[in-house]
């Protein structure tokens, strides 16, 4: 990834950290009712972390960045949306779509999120995932703030499930900002 992307990234990041840190205020058990209301509509996120994890192929761990977008919740006790994500490092860019899931704690604003997205995915000669259609699967731990921003840690996995030619996957690890729309 160049350095202006990266730069762009990294600025949009932590602009976006500056709006969680003006209202990072505890939640009284009055708030935490109203949080699942809150947090049911659309989101965005924007993520940084490493990619390639074990250094497969001959490739060594490299900057990644993020971008998703998810829909209203679609079912509530599941916390069912539908999602869109693009990433990319200096091994290779994905881009996908699927579903993912969101359970957030009774009575306080922590949440665990799994998702599963189906993409297409191009290696930048460095990280070859052995065919053009790699799955995405992923989990994250997060904090929704009550100004409509969350943090959530996650690691991700893509893999081609054994339809290429190989199958080697690939994991990112990473830190995410996500804001209500």
């Amino acid at each position: 990834m160049n350095t202006l992307h990266f730069s762009a990234l990294s600025l949009a990041f932590f602009l976006g950290l500056t709006g969680i840190s003006q209202s990072a205020d505890t939640l009284t058990k009055e708030e935490t009712v109203d949080i699942t209301q809150r947090i049911s509509g659309p989101r965005v996120y924007v993520g940084i972390g490493a990619d390639n994890l074990q250094e497969r192929r001959d490739s060594s761990t490299s900057l990644y960045g993020a971008i998703e977008g998810a829909s209203e919740v679609l079912h509530e006790p599941l916390g069912l949306r539908f999602r869109i994500g693009a990433d990319v490092s200096d091994v290779g860019a994905w881009a996908g779509l699927g579903i993912s899931t969101e359970y957030v704690f009774e009575e306080n604003p922590f949440y665990i999120e799994t998702s599963f997205l189906a993409g297409i995915y191009e290696d930048f000669d460095d990280l070859d995932l052995g065919h053009p259609l790699e799955f995405r699967s992923q989990i994250a731990v997060g904090y929704h703030f009550e100004n409509n921003y969350d943090i959530a840690i996650g690691l991700s996995h893509k893999s081609n499930a054994g339809i290429g030619d190989t199958n080697s996957g690939a994991e990112a690890l990473y830190i995410r900002l996500g804001k209500g729309l």
